[in-house]
């Protein structure tokens, strides 16, 4: 089974995901929390989350995990997320 360079996968899950997002209508990278996750074999996966922090600082999270689930989409939206309506 090929084996990855973790630092490199980060980088490259990082960079892609940015990649995708930017063609995203209606999705403004530099304000919009983002998740973008990598799956490998034996359910091992790379998750990095952009957003802003208490303060407002933008930043990025890490995590490496040995074992994850992706659950199926749902169809709809999270009630926190539509419109405003007048």
């Amino acid at each position: 089974m090929k084996e990855f360079d973790t630092l490199e996968e980060i980088s490259k899950t990082l960079q892609s995901g940015l990649d995708q997002f930017e063609n995203v209508a209606g999705e403004n990278i530099k304000k919009a929390n983002l998740v973008i996750i990598q799956q490998y074999n034996d359910d091992q996966m790379i998750a990095i989350t952009v957003k802003d922090d208490d303060e407002g600082v933008r930043g990025i999270t890490v995590d490496v995990v040995s074992a994850g689930v992706i659950l199926p989409k749902k169809d709809g939206v999270l009630d926190i997320y539509k419109e405003v309506q007048e």
